[in-house]
């Protein structure tokens, strides 16, 4: 699967169906792993996309080539590494966090986060227009096809290793 939605999704229906409480944990690890390694090779391949377009300008920063949202999810996965590591233990032990705890602040923000990613996908989906599509012709449609069969058989085979 290649959005972590549709991952998250599935191995929610999974955990219920199966009463399996590490698929989730287990799948979510595994795709933002994926997702952050993306972070590593997204700035190369942007970097090597500027080159072949702008042979002449050499003066591309790096800031230029990643995307905001790259930035954010390091960030955040940062800021959740350091959380779980026992920064919030160590918060109350020196008496910065009386009542605030980082399990409590970690909910609080994932609620909000689960808000804004039902409204991010219904944003995608109401501005989604098949004309447009229509009019890009088979070679998309073809190319992702051919990504997905790719994932598809390379994690069938991992799998049946």
């Amino acid at each position: 699967m290649h959005d972590t939605s549709q991952v998250s999704g599935a191995a929610i229906v999974y955990q219920q169906v199966y009463s399996s409480s590490e698929v989730l944990n287990s799948a979510m690890v595994t795709k933002l792993v994926r997702n952050l390694f993306l972070t590593a090779v997204l700035p190369v391949v942007s970097l090597l996309h500027a080159q072949d377009a702008h042979r002449e300008a050499k003066n591309t920063t790096l800031t230029a080539l990643i995307p905001l949202f790259v930035l954010g999810f390091v960030a955040c996965s940062l800021l959740r590494s350091i959380g779980d590591a026992g920064i919030g233990a160590a918060g109350r032990a020196f008496g910065i966090w009386e009542e605030l705890s980082w399990k409590a602040l970690y909910t609080a923000l994932a609620q909000g986060g689960q808000h804004c990613i039902v409204a991010a996908l219904a944003g995608v989906g109401l501005t989604t227009r098949f004309s447009i599509l229509k009019g890009l012709g088979i070679r998309p449609l073809l190319t992702g096809l051919a990504a997905a069969v790719m994932v598809g058989v390379l994690s069938a085979v991992v799998l049946l290793w």
